[in-house]
């Protein structure tokens, strides 16, 4: 079977993917109108959904530098918090000065966590659009390749050939459309268990700024946290299982376990 050659694209140029028929087309000067017709709604729709994901792609990455800058605020700031109560421990009481300014961070951390939230569900919904839209951008790049394997049976096993590399990526595609739209679905309390697996204490205290984590569920967390700081967790990793919402068989909240590397 002749290898299919790639087509060049000028440097800063996007390119938008083709569809098998685009490809077979090419070579067969017999194909029936009815197959042209289809293959050029499913090209059309490609260019439409390759724009769409391309401007996606662009806002979620505006949206993730922008939630970087605020993670570092918010650890700048905690940082001071930590330091200021180390010096309280060390002097036993703190300055007037000291007193408000620690009050101040607090106050900023708890605003800042509360906006930490909201911007990481606004990627997680980004993330979930992006997947849903690569997903059917997929089945449209298929689908009049089937169309064509149903009427040109002389080209069918090439056909099958070089749709294999497309049909082999959808359960994946699928997999990660669903997995986005889980995790956007556990925001709003889908009764689902979620479990991660942490290298260190730090990353558990950022569970608190996970948007399927919910607030009343912070103290329970924080208990967990200080239990662990009081751990020797060198050469270990955290397990935690989180569940939002009570099930018949598991009652809301966390669960903490230690496991050797």
């Amino acid at each position: 079977m002749a290898k299919k050659k790639e087509e060049k694209v000028q440097a800063g140029e996007e390119r938008i993917p083709l569809t098998y028929l685009d490809i077979f087309l090419k070579r067969e000067k017999d194909s029936k109108q009815r197959l042209e017709e289809t293959n050029e709604r499913a090209r059309k729709k490609i260019e439409k959904t390759s724009i769409i994901v391309s401007d996606l792609e662009k806002k979620l990455k505006e949206k993730q530098i922008d939630f970087e800058k605020k993670m570092t605020d918010y650890r700048r700031i905690k940082q001071k918090i930590e330091q200021a109560e180390v010096k309280e421990a060390r002097a036993k009481s703190l300055s007037r000065e000291d007193l408000m300014a620690k009050k101040k961070a607090r106050a900023m951390r708890e605003k800042l966590q509360q906006v930490i939230r909201a911007k990481r569900s606004e990627i997680m919904k980004f993330e979930e659009k992006i997947a849903r839209e690569k997903y059917e951008l997929y089945l449209v790049i298929i689908d009049p390749a089937l169309n064509y394997l149903d009427h040109i049976r002389k080209i069918k096993n090439e056909l099958e050939e070089e749709t294999h590399q497309y049909m082999f990526q959808i359960p994946l595609l699928h997999t990660n459309m669903k997995d986005a739209e889980k995790e956007v679905l556990l925001i709003k309390g889908y009764p689902e268990m979620k479990a991660w697996q942490l290298p260190n204490v730090e990353a558990v205290e950022e569970l608190i700024l996970n948007p399927t984590v919910n607030e009343k569920h912070f103290q329970q967390l924080t208990g967990f946290i200080k239990k662990l700081k009081e751990l020797d967790l060198k050469g270990k990793k955290i397990i935690i299982t989180y569940s939002r919402t009570d099930t018949p068989d598991h009652a809301s909240g966390f669960r903490c376990k230690i496991k050797k590397d």
